[in-house]
């Protein structure tokens, strides 16, 4: 059994799946063209409340405002499809300088899972405000203590135990895809229940509609905080795991 709080080691390359580098995107150039700090400035959250993207956007939106570079921010959730929906609703303001989308690494799995119109290439990469690494997490009352604990039990019952995460074919899904096959689990086996944020995973698992939880570590920190409602059994990093447990 491993030591409670150690890091997650899974084998073959998952650093480059899990590093989720956000990025930056308008339909033709920077939102800073234009007649002043005055000029709205619209920031698409392709998620729902709560989520490492909305949450982004509005730490964005805050630190435009208290700079004093731009006033009149809005953000505007547009949940649904993994973010392709956000995205659609970007390529669709072709011609508008002050549209911004956040996204990452989950919106190019969504596109391939879901079929959509748009991908990556309709829209102008402009900029990498963040990477993060992803966590494990359960309620802060469950049976589950250490990573060993979730694996023993997730071998016999792979195809029922119900796990939380982000869309479909996005990071979230494939860290627990990678997790599981380091547990001997066969990732088309495993129960997914995919949410449009973090916000709703962490409904999902304080309700009890789930049993554990994959997402960035941003989306569970306040959670898992000494009495926060979460208890993380790990994270992809053994370098995240020190700097999170180290903190004063």
């Amino acid at each position: 059994m491993r030591d409670r709080g150690v890091p997650l080691r899974v084998a073959g390359g998952l650093c480059a799946l899990l590093l989720v580098g956000t990025a930056l995107y308008d339909v033709r150039q920077s939102a800073a063209s234009g007649d002043g700090a005055q000029e709205k400035v619209l920031l698409i959250a392709p998620a729902g409340p709560g989520g490492g993207w909305d949450t982004l956007a509005r730490e964005m939106q805050n630190g435009l405002r208290e700079e004093d570079l731009r006033f009149n921010v809005e953000v505007r959730n547009a949940e649904g499809a993994g973010g392709t929906i956000g995205l659609a609703q970007t390529v669709g303001r072709d011609g508008q300088d002050n549209v911004l989308t956040m996204t990452g690494l989950g919106m190019v799995g969504a596109v391939e899972t879901t079929g959509s119109l748009y991908t990556m290439e309709d829209a102008t990469p402009i900029a990498q405000l963040a990477s993060e690494y992803l966590a494990i997490v359960v309620p802060k009352d469950s049976p589950y203590e250490t990573i060993d604990d979730l694996a023993e039990d997730w071998n016999e019952q792979s195809g029922t135990l119900p796990v939380a995460g982000g869309s479909m074919g996005g990071v979230d899904q494939i860290f627990a895809a990678q997790v599981a096959q380091s547990m001997g689990i066969s990732p088309g086996e495993i129960n997914y229940l995919p949410y449009s944020g973090g916000g709703e995973t962490l409904t999902s698992l304080l309700s009890g509609t789930s049993k554990v939880g994959f997402g960035t570590l941003g989306d569970f920190s306040d959670q898992i905080e000494d009495d926060g409602p979460l208890r993380a059994l790990a994270v992809s990093s053994p370098n995240a795991w020190t700097a999170w447990t180290s903190r004063p």
